[in-house]
C-alpha cells in the first residue's frame, strides 16, 4: 500500500510507504532525481505508523492530502511548512484520494468500509473495529465525498469490498473505483453521489474471485 503524486511543474515527486512518512524527491533540470524532505505522518494518537497510502496535491502545489490508513483519516500536509497540520476523519482504512477541480471536494476510497454501527458484526483490525461477516472477513467498502474546507466527510457511498484505486472523469460527471475483493469496478455519479453501474473485472472463464483490481 503506497501512493505517488507529482507536482504540476514536474519538479517534485511525493511518495508514501507503509510506515509513517511522506517522501519528497526533487527533479533537477537534467532530469536527475535526489531525495529532499521527509515529512512525518505519525499513527493514531501520534504513535506508531500511519500506513500512509494515496496522495493528491492541490492545484497550487502547496498542500498534499494523504490517506492515513491506520488513523482512518485524510492527513492535510502543508508543503511549505513541511508538516502535517490537520486530519479529517473518513471511513475505515482510507486507501486512495482524488480531488475535484473545485479544490474543495475529494473522493476517498475506504478499504475497510464504513465504521461499524451498534447492530453490526465487527472485529478489530490494527486497532480499529471493522464490519465483518460471519467468517470474520471484511464486509463493507465505501467511497467518501469529503469537504476539505470544512473537514467533513459529507456522504459515504457503499461500493464493493476493499475499494482501492480511484479515477475521476469530471467532464463526464463520473468516478471509478476498483474493488479488489469483489473483482468489480464501481461507477459513481459525481452529481448524484451514488453508484450508477458495476463492471465485472473477474478473470475470463472462471467464477472464482482473484482478479483483485
Amino acid at each position: 500500500m503506497h501512493g505517488i503524486a507529482a507536482s504540476s511543474d514536474g519538479r517534485r515527486v511525493y511518495l508514501t510507504t507503509a510506515q509513517d512518512a511522506l517522501y519528497e524527491a526533487v527533479i533537477a533540470h537534467d532530469g536527475s532525481a535526489a531525495w529532499g524532505r521527509t515529512i512525518r505522518l505519525p499513527g493514531p494518537q501520534g504513535r506508531g505508523d500511519s500506513h500512509a497510502c494515496g496522495i493528491a496535491l492541490s492545484s497550487d502545489g502547496r498542500t498534499a492530502y494523504v490517506c492515513l490508513s491506520r488513523n482512518n483519516t485524510v492527513g492535510v500536509v502543508d508543503l511549505e511548512q513541511g508538516a502535517l497540520v490537520r486530519e479529517i476523519p473518513v471511513g475505515v482504512a482510507p486507501y486512495d484520494i482524488a480531488l475535484l477541480q473545485d479544490g474543495c471536494t475529494s473522493l476517498v476510497s475506504n478499504w475497510g468500509g464504513r465504521r461499524p454501527g451498534p447492530n453490526d458484526r465487527a472485529a478489530p483490525s490494527s486497532g480499529t473495529p471493522v464490519v465483518v461477516d460471519a467468517r470474520g472477513v471484511g464486509a463493507s467498502g465505501t467511497v467518501g465525498f469529503v469537504d476539505l474546507e470544512r473537514g467533513v466527510m459529507e456522504r459515504e457511498v457503499a461500493v464493493g469490498l476493499h475499494p482501492s484505486d480511484l479515477l475521476v472523469d469530471e467532464a463526464g460527471g463520473r468516478a471509478f473505483v476498483a474493488n479488489a475483493h469483489s473483482d468489480t469496478v464501481s461507477v459513481l455519479s459525481l452529481g448524484g453521489r451514488r453508484v450508477i453501474a458495476t463492471l465485472s473485472a473477474r478473470l475470463p472463464g472462471t467464477r472464482l474471485p482473484g482478479a483483485t483490481p
